[in-house]
């Protein structure tokens, strides 16, 4: 079922990719990828290692863009959402245990927005850090661990080959936690720091080339 990739694609082939990915969070986009790995080991068989852009998008701001519309505030308006995020995050815990209660006697609220600033108890409680940019790569690192490169070894293990990483390299992640706060929004918007880097290299027509879904050709 590996070789067909997405032909003849069926129920049995679906109980394989899952048996494969040894995951409940398997998706469609596990049988895309897998078609890419099975389409590049048939045409070269010899081949024994992928090499990955996991990493690039979650640590140099490659997902800044999907909460503003490519405005002059652009970086402020991201900010903007994931301190949202985080409100959502601190409270939720606090108000579904009052839920039953804030629903039905609106005009006496058990609690109130206001615990989400409460940073001293709450960002220990949830290992917070005080600024949300920080928070968010976190959370994205632990995507990568738990998501991304869980299934991405599997699969290219499907095929009798390897998956690496160069954008989790040592040397590429300790110069991109080094970039001190003042530099967070040239550098992360939009992910200009990779942009900026390549574009003598590869070129204007592809390093501003927007991010779209990997279903489009990201």
């Amino acid at each position: 079922s590996v070789d067909r990739g997405l032909k003849d694609f069926g129920i049995s082939q679906w109980i394989d990719l899952v048996h494969t990915c040894e995951s409940p969070f398997t998706s469609p986009e596990q049988i895309y990828k897998l078609s890419i790995y099975a389409f590049s080991k048939r045409s070269l068989p010899q081949l024994k290692v992928f090499v990955s852009g996991q990493g690039s998008d979650e640590l140099n701001g490659g997902y800044t863009t999907q909460y503003t519309q490519g405005t002059e505030d652009g970086w402020m308006l991201f900010l903007m959402a994931l301190n949202q995020l985080e409100e959502n995050t601190r409270t939720y815990d606090v108000q579904k245990l009052v839920a039953w209660w804030n629903k039905d006697c609106q005009a006496y609220p058990l609690i109130d927005r206001s615990i989400a600033h409460n940073y001293q108890h709450l960002c220990g409680k949830y290992n917070l850090h005080k600024l949300p940019w920080i928070n968010f790569v976190k959370n994205k690192v632990l995507d990568l661990q738990t998501y991304n490169l869980w299934h991405e070894d599997r699969l290219a293990a499907a095929v009798g080959a390897e998956n690496r990483v160069p954008f989790l390299n040592n040397l590429v992640t300790d110069a991109v936690f080094s970039v001190p706060q003042h530099g967070w929004e040239s550098m992360f918007f939009n992910k200009q720091i990779l942009r900026s880097a390549f574009r003598n290299e590869i070129g204007r027509e592809l390093s501003e080339r927007p991010k779209v879904p990997l279903y489009y050709g990201a």
